[in-house]
């Protein structure tokens, strides 16, 4: 920016400099430190060898220098920053008894070099470099600042290289004499050396150099002045005039003068006399009659130094904006205070908006108080906490005046499980049922990202229209930008549902309006950049929440006194619903219709707690599986109860884990701090008491269940196949776990059958380990073990290689790094020999430029360091795997043990880390590069399958994907099965992590599992450390490999197949027969339960290979019962009609890509 442009724009001229003695003051700081007193606070300074230094202490904390007070001033030092969270430092000038002051800091997050100027310790305007200053810790740095009259300029270059010119300048007025210093912000390490600080004639040359600036720019003043015209859709509601914003423009700046406008429009003539100061950033107000159609507007603007200056335009009617506020909170569980404390603030606050809403019931229709409950968490805890305010809250519930939303809570849904996305909906269908009223729409605010099948599973809900808030700090699904999808939209689900969605880039652009005012400013920022879109869409919606925030009548007073002031635009307080419902009527008819999964921004954030988030990925699958058990138990055991509210408990626990709100604020600031300690126990908490409670369930309906299946002749066990699939897997056997077995048994006995099943001992586990087969769907079998010589091994390992029937793994003799991955049945290579990384060898990337060069969301590039050399450890034969361990390390990793275990047709790699704690920003990958040319990728998301960089919506992320259960890089001729167990996140074809990338290539078959950062500057955890394992299963396939067959490979490891010891009485085992079958097209069972509020079987199936049509569910209930009836239902259990059954066979009508929930009603007779 032009130093004089803003000088000259407010009447202002330095004059005549009064000269003063040459004086200045320098400090070496080789006696210490006794010329400066602290600032704002004591913080962490010393001085020693010549440095005086900071180790924070202190959010703000600085030191002023002990001279007399000054006006112009220069101030020069070195400085440098050291290894700290954030890195914001420099110095300060003028600064008055009251923190008046200007302050010249480098400012990390955006790598610029800042004035700011503070009036009473408040700051008021901000200027910055444009161009990166590339500041790195540990490296000296030279600052530069002057203060001359109403102008201060500053800038920074490292101490090496040679002076730059002015980087940075900004008008001050504030010119009184004022102390000089130092200063540190939000915990900063910094050294500075070598101080400078001159007065007096010593700026005699730059006081020239901006008298000579100033003459020339009033030469340019006088020739390229303009007038501009802007008409401004504001009319006033006394006398219908409309404003036109008038403005004096050079170069495209507005620069203001005084003088006379001259206005004249249909027949309509003015004359107004204005000053420059009374201009605002937008140039003068003019008001002329609003038209009824459009006409001409001429204006003539005569200056005070004789200028003529004319503009013209058409005035058009203004366009009808209406502004649509929606008063809520944006419910963090955690980030600004601990979680209990927000828990019960935010829910007793609920008190407050039913307390405006009755304080303004005589109001006008448009100023009225409305409060949107954001999540229906927070009602179903008013309602648990409140019981005595529920009348009054359900009577404005049905008012409209009140609207509960219908998503539990603020989910990133790219991370939750298939069936937990689900669950989400089940309160809002429960305070439906419970209380007849209305929820018909959704919020989900801050992630940015959202599970295609939402948009099925919403509409199917009774919730057709949602409103979304993409948090634009990590989120690049952005409205404005250009190409991305106009608003409203349609949103086409896998099965074809659409749900309407309006979706914005803050959950707070109306808060604004939480303070006293009309903010016309705000309005008219808010209409040009809903025009710079190009949009026909005058009706929007302004969110006023923000992290956390009570309720606050502001908004309806405000709105009131809008509505008094103005005729256009309209300002309606609104609940999300009375938006919708105009949003939909009014241009519905013309919003396109887009299909697509809207990959998540923030899914990596998790990955900086891997060893919870993979213990809740698992209890995702695990609970679904108990559910299913338990079902059983209820079937096969006569009297016995579904554990209904244990298991909600268990979901609870789980969706409280995988909520958005990771932490702290100040997790990143403070990783070691009291308060992000104790929001990361409480967080973590949830995980565990997910999982543990879960693994009660398991462990109480196995034992029920044992009871229906009798014990046999000899050592035996059963196995629970909790899949809908009939199946076969691992079977492990631990000593630990009260099972009689050691390395003496060598085959398992599959009673039914009589089929033989080698059965391996690991003496290092204690288990032992069978292949079952053919285990029915939510079925039994029982083995009987048997001692005996030892079955032929399978296969061959040794310290280089891994080797059956179907594979052969080579290592290197020289690294010990995996080299080739080969397919003896198809004669194929799956490992790519060209790749940057071995087979399943960790990477790990360091960020040049730290986090803040993440969050600049521009590509970033990486220090990559991979992990190896690999050292032989073991390798084990036998008749069930074979496998080969190795030990590695990384930087931060100082052990990782990789083991390989060859099974018939699959192999498993499991990776196991000691990660010591890392603060400075840091990512792991593992790479598995795949040699599959010109591939196609497939991944199941939640309840769906999606193509990568095929099947997303515009500006959602190509960076990583969130896996459900599995990937699939197919070409033409073969596939390779990809199954992450413990680490939901990946990249594709290359390490793409924080591109920022609005589209990428994926032209290489390679699969990057991330299995760890801490690379977020909030909310996340700044580091880890502690044993962390992460699993993976592969397999090759053939080219026609379908998403159901990859399902029901790649989720046998989520479901494993349960072993128990039988209990019954002697007979024909009852619980061995399958429960369910289905036949026709293939479709995966997904859930099996009991209904919430009825007596009866509840199953969910999905279909994965998009073919629509009739599935029959067979039903084979055990003896003494009999299906009476089968329903159709929402995915909320709502019953939708009644489905045809015949002989224990009922007719499901899926749709392709579709989800399909029946219910089956049975009798005991």
């Amino acid at each position: 920016m032009n130093l004089l442009r803003r000088v000259v724009s407010a009447g202002m001229f330095l004059g005549c400099l009064s000269a003063v003695a040459a004086a200045g003051f320098e400090d070496a700081f080789v006696d210490g430190a006794s010329h400066w007193a602290a600032f704002q606070a004591e913080g962490d300074w010393s001085c020693a060898d010549g440095l005086f230094s900071t180790r924070g202490g202190e959010e703000y904390a600085g030191r002023l220098a002990d001279l007399a007070p000054q006006s112009d001033v220069l101030m020069e030092m070195e400085a440098r920053c050291g290894d700290s969270q954030r890195r914001n430092f420099g110095l300060t000038l003028r600064v008055q008894d009251d923190r008046t002051r200007v302050v010249v800091r480098y400012y990390d997050r955006l790598d610029a070099l800042e004035i700011i100027a503070f009036e009473q310790n408040a700051p008021l305007t901000i200027e910055r470099t444009e161009q990166a200053i590339g500041l790195q810790p540990d490296e000296w740095y030279r600052f530069k600042a002057a203060a001359i009259g109403d102008m201060v300029l500053a800038k920074c270059w490292r101490a090496t290289d040679s002076e730059p010119g002015w980087q940075v300048r900004m008008p001050y007025a504030d010119a009184r004499p004022g102390r000089v210093g130092l200063i540190a912000h939000d915990g900063t390490h910094a050294d500075f050396r070598a101080v400078r600080v001159a007065w007096g004639d010593e700026l005699a040359a730059l006081r020239a150099e901006l008298d000579a600036e100033r003459a020339a720019w009033r030469a340019r003043l006088n020739e390229r002045l303009v007038l501009e015209l802007e008409p401004v859709p504001f009319v006033l509601r006394e006398n219908g005039m409309r404003r036109v914003l008038a403005r004096t423009m050079l170069d495209k700046e507005p620069i203001p003068v005084n003088g006379v406008f001259h206005v004249s429009a249909g027949g309509h003539e003015s004359t107004h006399a204005v000053t420059a100061a009374e201009s605002t950033p937008d140039g003068w107000p003019l008001y002329v009659p609003e038209p009824g159609e459009p006409v001409e507007l001429d204006v003539r603007f005569d200056t005070e130094t004789g200028q003529h200056l004319t503009a013209r335009c058409t005035l058009a009617p203004a366009r009808p904006w209406t502004f649509y506020m929606t008063p809520h909170t944006h419910y963090d569980i955690g980030y600004t205070e601990p979680q209990p404390k927000v828990i019960e603030r935010l829910t007793r606050e609920m008190n407050d908006a039913i307390r405006f809403c009755e304080e303004t019931a005589d109001w006008s229709e448009e100023s009225r108080y409305r409060w949107t409950v954001e999540v229906t968490s927070l009602a179903d805890l008013f309602r648990k906490r409140y019981p005595d305010r529920m009348d009054a809250f359900l009577r404005l519930v049905r008012e409209g005046r009140i609207e509960i939303c219908g998503y539990y809570l603020n989910m990133p849904t790219e991370l939750t499980g298939h069936e937990e996305t689900i669950r989400c909906l089940y309160h809002a269908e429960d305070f439906r049922q419970r209380y007849g009223v209305t929820i018909d729409t959704v919020m989900i605010d801050d992630v940015p990202g959202y599970a295609w099948v939402l948009a099925d599973l919403l509409v199917e809900a009774g919730m057709p229209r949602a409103s979304f808030r993409a948090n634009s700090i990590r989120g690049q699904f952005l409205w404005y930008r250009d190409g991305a999808v106009p608003r409203p939209f349609y949103w086409e689900g896998p099965a074809g549902k659409r749900l309407f969605v309006w979706y914005t880039d803050s959950y707070r652009e109306g808060n604004f309006f939480r303070e006293p005012g009309l903010h016309e400013a705000q309005f008219l920022g808010l209409v040009r950049r809903n025009e710079a879109t190009g949009t026909g869409v005058t009706d929007i919606q302004l969110r006023m929440g923000g992290d956390n925030l009570p309720p606050d009548l502001d908004a309806s007073t405000n709105a009131r006194a809008w509505n008094e002031t103005y005729l256009l635009p309209r300002v309606v307080i609104a609940t999300n619903r009375e938006f919708l419902d105009v949003l939909e009527a009014t241009y519905g008819s013309a919003a396109p219709a887009v299909s697509g999964d809207i990959p998540s921004w923030w899914a990596d954030g998790p990955a900086s707690t891997a060893l919870e988030t993979g213990l809740a990925r698992l209890t995702h699958d695990r609970l679904t599986a108990v559910e299913a058990l338990w079902t059983l138990a209820t079937l096969y055991v006569p009297g016995t109860r579904y554990p209904h509210e244990r298991i909600r408990q268990a979901y609870d626990f789980m969706i409280h884990f995988d909520e958005h709100t990771w932490g702290a604020s100040e997790s990143i600031s403070d990783p070691h701090g009291e308060g992000t300690r104790a929001q990361w126990e409480w967080k973590a908490g949830q995980a565990t008491q997910a999982a543990a409670l879960t693994g009660a369930l398991e462990s109480e309906a196995l034992a029920l269940l044992a009871a229906c299946v009798p014990a046999a002749p000899g050592n035996c066990v059963a196995v629970w196949n909790t899949m809908g699939i009939a199946g076969r897997g691992i079977v492990a056997l631990p000593r630990a776990g009260g099972f009689a077995v050691s390395e003496d048994v060598r085959r398992a006995v599959d009673i039914r059958t009589d089929r033989v099943a080698p059965a391996q001992w690991d003496a290092e586990t204690q288990t032992l380990y069978f292949l079952a087969d053919g285990v029915p769907a939510f079925g039994c079998a029982v083995y009987r073990l048997e001692n005996g010589a030892q079955e032929a091994v399978s296969g061959a390992a040794g310290e280089v290689f891994l080797e059956n029937e179907r594979y052969r793994l080579a290592f290197s003799p020289d690294t010990g790094l995996w080299t080739s991955f080969y397919d003896k049945r198809n004669h194929r290579e799956l490992l790519d020999p060209d790749a940057a990384w071995a087979g399943n060898q960790a990477v790990r990337e360091m960020p040049q430029g730290g986090r803040e060069a993440i969050d600049r969301k521009q590509p970033v590039a990486f220090d990559r360091v991979p992990s190896g050399p690999c050292r032989f450890v073991a390798c084990q034969t036998g008749p069930v795997y074979q496998s080969l361990t190795f030990e590695t390390s990384l930087p931060g990793c100082p052990r990782i043990v990789q083991t390989y275990r060859l099974f018939d047709d699959w192999l498993d790699v499991e990776d196991v880390f000691e990660k010591e704690e890392v603060l400075d920003p840091e990512s792991i990958a593992i790479a598995f590069p795949f040699r599959v040319e010109t591939p196609e990728f497939r991944v199941e998301i939640a309840d769906a399958v999606m193509r990568p960089g095929i099947d997303q919506l515009p500006f959602s992320c190509y960076d990583f994907y969130s896996i459900q259960h599995w990937a699939v890089a197919g070409s033409g001729e073969y596939s390779v099965l990809w199954t992450p167990l413990d680490a939901p996140l990946a990249s594709f074809s290359d390490l793409s992590m924080y591109r920022w990338a609005d589209r990428l290539r994926f032209d290489r078959g390679h699969i990057y599992s991330l299995v760890m950062n801490n690379c977020w500057t909030t909310n996340f955890r700044a580091g880890q450390e502690g044993t962390l394992r992460f699993r993976y299963r592969l397999a090759a396939a053939g080219p026609d490999l379908s998403a159901s067959e990859a399902a029901a490979l790649a989720w046998r490891p989520f479901y494993p197949l349960l072993p128990f010891l039988p209990g019954g009485k002697e007979g024909a085992p009852e619980a061995v027969r399958p429960l369910l079958s289905l036949e026709g097209a293939p479709a995966v069972i997904s859930c099996l339960k009991r209904a919430e509020s009825r007596d009866a079987i509840l199953v969910r199936m999905v279909d994965f290979d998009g073919v629509a049509g009739p599935r029959v569910l067979r039903v084979s209930l055990p003896d003494g019962l009999r299906l009476r009836e089968s329903y159709a239902t929402t995915p909320v259990e709502t019953r939708l009609g009644a489905l045809p059954l015949e002989d224990g066979a009922v007719t499901v009508d899926m749709p392709a890509h579709g989800i399909a929930t029946v219910e089956l009603a049975e009798d005991r007779m």
